[in-house]
């Protein structure tokens, strides 16, 4: 086995249990493989510390980050939050949405946040860091500052996609690459116009392994007889974030009572509020109650699934996915929700829309419920959801190795660099192809920058260099450091890269096309003093005060 992982540091932001699954299978094997894995959770409403807890890992809360010396930074941060908020309750648009409660402590709190991850990420120094998305306000600064500090950072799929369109722009913000489990939410996320060359296809990372635990464990007979349901019709109905009005479902309550033959399971979503649950559950009506096992919070969905012979569905939902994986029959019920959402399984073919009355009368008529949809359509689905789920851990591992080599191989200085000491100027140079073009371009700029102030000279190589050109380049020495674009990099994200590793006081920015003059540095310098910044496009394309600039070439 490689050494690749030892000694690399993986930071990880987690948040709700239920969400960790898709990050913990590929933590597992990074960190049997060498690495060394830090947890890190940030303030909510209901504390991701129980996660972690629940969970035990050992982890540091964002606030741990931040200190005394950071309260100024905090305070500035804060008072901006605060202002953009007030300002934004008086358009028009958040009158639309329903009332949400925002404190003076939130606000602040978001912005210690907001130190904390940049604090966190700094001081740890991390190879790679990974989170389920940016969506969030904790995702996003947590993704911000990794790209900040130009650390690889790779977010995951969280669920179907099935609603919510005009969020699907924030999940490549500032993440290197989101992990997506199939080919269907790639182009979903491309058509709301996220970088399509920045989203792979590599399966859902936690299903596989959960099927086969399933199996090894006889996970399926067990929960049979732990909840008496051996030779009886298993009916798992799965509630998503809205909870339906209850008498709506009393048919099939009905139904259930008097077949004998069959048990009814009803697993909440773990957003959903408590005190909503309780009261839901307190007016399933008495005779029913006895053929009816209600589950809320974190129990474990897969066992159920595992144990169930068909499940229902009130709206769409991630689970619907994982049940067909499963091998499940599902079934829509009809039935009247508030929350109306533009996907539906029965569109696809793969799930039956039922009345609650309806499926009742199948209960009571014992109906075999795998053959309500064509298997055809299933497999079709499951293709075009899911791709290779089988091996999806395995090419994370490798995504996440490959990201972090070519991160080290963009940062590399490979010849005699002083890059730790100031220089006055940094000249990043674009390379002709031709050995002869090259020569020309390095033999005016030795000659005509001497006696102009300290140098240092940060070339990038095109890709496909003929040997005779690498051999020119393999002769160069003093300041110097090489940059090759390789395959799937830019040019213009070469010139970040450059711009990270200079130590010039200024940066120049010189096409490939162009040869300096006599005492051009010179020349610029008098330039400079009288405007500071300038575009000087008879020789370079741009000159930046290194203390002041912001290079991001687009």
């Amino acid at each position: 086995m490689s050494d690749f992982w030892k000694n690399k540091t993986i930071l990880v932001y987690i948040a709700l249990a239920h969400h960790t699954r898709f990050i913990f299978p590929v933590v597992e094997q990074l960190a049997r493989q060498g690495a060394k894995v830090l947890y890190l959770v940030g303030q909510a409403e209901r504390s991701q510390e129980i996660t972690a807890i629940n969970l035990g890992l050992e982890y540091t809360h964002v606030f741990d980050w931040v200190c005394e010396k950071d309260q100024d930074e905090i305070q500035e941060n804060y008072q901006r939050l605060r202002q953009v908020f007030s300002n934004s309750l008086k358009q028009s648009y958040l009158y639309s949405t329903p009332p949400v409660t925002v404190t003076d402590k939130t606000i602040y709190s978001t912005a210690m946040e907001y130190v904390g991850f940049k604090n966190a990420i700094k001081k740890n120094k991390p190879d790679l860091c990974l989170a389920l998305h940016e969506l969030n306000r904790w995702g996003k600064m947590f993704a911000f500052w990794a790209k900040k500090f130009n650390v690889p950072i790779l977010t995951f799929q969280e669920g179907l996609y099935y609603g919510m369109d005009y969020a699907y722009t924030g999940h490549l913000q500032h993440s290197t690459f989101n992990l997506v489990w199939g080919n269907r939410i790639k182009r979903k996320l491309a058509d709301y116009e996220a970088p399509a060359n920045r989203i792979i296809e590599v399966g859902n990372t936690h299903l596989a392994g959960e099927i086969k635990r399933q199996a090894e464990h006889g996970i399926r007979k067990k929960k049979s007889k732990e909840y008496q349901c051996e030779n009886k019709l298993a009916i798992l109905l799965l509630f998503s974030g809205e909870i339906p009005e209850i008498t709506q479902l009393h048919p099939l309550f009905k139904a259930v009572a008097e077949s004998k033959e069959s048990r009814l399971f009803i697993k909440f979503h773990p957003a959903a509020k408590y005190e909503q649950v309780a009261h839901w559950i307190s007016l399933i009506p008495k005779p029913y109650q006895s053929v009816i096992t209600t589950f809320s919070g974190d129990d474990p969905l897969y066992d159920l699934l595992s144990m169930s012979d068909v499940v229902l569905l009130a709206q769409a939902s991630t689970t619907g996915l994982e049940a067909l994986f499963f091998g499940k029959p599902l079934v829509l019920l009809d039935i009247k929700m508030t929350q109306k959402l533009p996907y539906s399984f029965t569109e696809f073919n793969v799930a039956a829309k039922m009345t609650p009355q309806a499926f009742g009368t199948a209960v009571l008529k014992n109906k075999d419920f795998s053959g309500l949809t064509d298997p055809k359509d299933i497999d079709q689905y499951l293709k075009d959801e899911l791709s290779g789920t089988k091996n999806a851990i395995e090419r994370v591992v490798d995504i996440s190795k490959q990201v972090i080599k070519a991160n080290l191989r963009s940062a590399q200085a490979s010849l005699n660099s002083s890059a730790n000491t100031s220089k006055d100027w940094s000249i990043i140079l674009e390379l002709p192809q031709h050995p002869n073009e090259i020569l020309r371009q390095l033999e005016a700029l030795a000659v005509h920058s001497e006696n102009s102030g300290s140098f240092e000279v940060i070339l990038i190589e095109p890709p496909n260099l003929s040997k005779e050109a690498i051999g020119i380049l393999d002769t160069l020495k003093g300041d110097l450091i090489r940059l090759s674009i390789k395959e799937g990099q830019t040019l213009t994200g070469m010139m970040n890269t450059a711009a990270c590793l200079a130590s010039g006081t200024f940066l120049i920015f010189m096409k490939d096309t162009l040869l300096p003059m006599k005492n051009w540095l010179c020349h610029l310098n008098s330039g400079i003093k009288i405007t500071p910044r300038s575009v000087l496009t008879n020789t370079c394309r741009l000159i930046f005060p290194r203390l002041k600039r912001k290079t991001n070439f687009k």
